[in-house]
């Protein structure tokens, strides 16, 4: 039987950084998964970005925070990850170069081809398929986390956002 163990990481103070612990219950035999969500309370100001990226339809990520993890038990895992407000990559893949020197020249059959026509799509994101790794814990087992906030530091303001971090558990 799975089940999931949410733990809820309130900011409020510029370069906050948190400290926090989770219980893990004695039923459950071993994490299989970690996700994490943001939701923010307060309106952040606009993104600015230095260079011409609109042009090209790329829009950068903002990065919100640094999250880790780790369990100092038996099982002895370590768990870090960088928090973005959403992934804006998705929409990359269909980046088009407009003015291609295919386009302009005289012999096309010549030219190199362009991105979409020798690069296969693949139905997974960065060429991996992600599939979980279970990791057994014992009995007692307490995870330790911090997170520190790079967003509002890089504002310089206070911002007001809720990170949660969801813990997917087997009792099997």
């Amino acid at each position: 039987m799975e089940q999931v163990i949410v733990h809820k990481i309130d900011l409020r103070l510029q370069g906050e950084l948190q400290s926090f612990q989770v219980r893990i219950p004695r039923k459950i035999k071993k994490i299989i998964g970690i996700e994490t969500g943001v939701r923010i309370i307060e309106v952040l100001p606009t993104y600015t970005q230095q260079g011409n990226f609109e042009r090209f339809g790329i829009r950068r990520n903002r990065m919100m925070g640094e999250l880790k993890l780790q369990s100092l038990d038996n099982c002895n895992f370590f768990y870090t990850k960088e928090i973005f407000d959403e992934d804006r990559s998705i929409d990359n893949d269909a980046i088009e170069i407009f003015d291609s020197p295919r386009r302009r020249s005289p012999f096309p059959e010549f030219m190199p081809l362009e991105v979409s026509e020798w690069m296969p799509l693949f139905s997974w994101t960065h060429g991996y398929r992600l599939e979980e790794d279970p990791i057994l814990i014992g009995e007692n087992a307490v995870i330790s986390g911090t997170y520190k906030d790079f967003i509002g530091r890089g504002y310089k303001i206070n911002p007001a956002y809720k990170v949660m971090l969801y813990i997917w558990c087997s009792t099997d």
